[in-house]
């Protein structure tokens, strides 16, 4: 055992050295990580801030919500807005006009909460209803 002292030593040395290794290079993923994370979790509030203030503006709302109501002709529409509940029917519409109605719904910051579509002889009928 004297004989090897040195040698026994130096191994253990190098083990001592490896799981050395092996902790910071866990130790460094694990801070990584958790950075991550934290910019994930970063980006999400900025998100969601910004949304309450696209969401909270009430007087763009209503100033889309007036632009919506003139997309298509008052003849195929039927509009009943009371606080913040707005309950549109539209009848007759052409391909490209539900295609030009439905996008610029989707595009105001409005909670759908019933949306049909159905096929008729003179066109497509949508009904919405939606609240901010």
């Amino acid at each position: 055992m004297k004989r090897y002292e040195n040698e026994i030593a130096v191994l253990l040395l190098l083990f001592v050295a490896v799981g050395a290794y092996f902790f910071q290079a866990s130790k460094h993923t694990h801070v990584q990580t958790q950075r991550k994370q934290a910019l994930k979790v970063l980006h999400t509030l900025e998100e969601t801030a910004a949304l309450k203030r696209l969401w909270g503006d009430t007087a763009t709302i209503k100033r889309k919500l007036a632009s919506l109501r003139q997309t298509v002709s008052s003849e195929k529409t039927k509009w009943r807005q009371s606080g913040t509940k707005v309950d549109v029917a539209y009848t007759s519409l052409s391909g490209s006009e539900l295609d030009r109605v439905l996008s610029k719904w989707f595009a105001v910051p409005l909670r759908i909460e019933s949306l049909r579509i159905a096929k008729e002889t003179e066109g497509y009928r949508m009904e919405i209803v939606s609240r901010w």
